[in-house]
């Protein structure tokens, strides 16, 4: 059995939201609470959360690439983002 320096609160408080989400599974053992993961769930959060990780670094990538673009014209003094009065 491995003991931890944390209190019954502290635990139950942490593990409420993947309890809730359905990646733990709770039981009732006399006065105490066992938890113990589900790792099909788990495996399916995992997933999910790369694919978004995967969006989110296209869509940063896109920005970044955006501005270093914006940013070298301004160097180059290309007329790109002047407006057209100011050509």
């Amino acid at each position: 059995m491995i003991t931890f320096c944390v209190t019954r609160q502290a635990v139950a408080k942490y593990l409420a939201v993947p309890n809730r989400a359905g990646l733990v599974e709770s039981r009732r053992s006399g006065r105490e609470v066992r938890y113990s993961v589900r790792p099909e769930h788990i495996d399916i959060a995992v997933r999910a959360m790369a694919k978004v990780a995967a969006r989110l670094g296209r869509s940063a990538r896109a920005t970044a690439s955006t501005k270093n673009r914006r940013y070298f014209a301004v160097e180059r003094g290309d007329d790109a983002r002047r407006s057209p009065k100011a050509r």
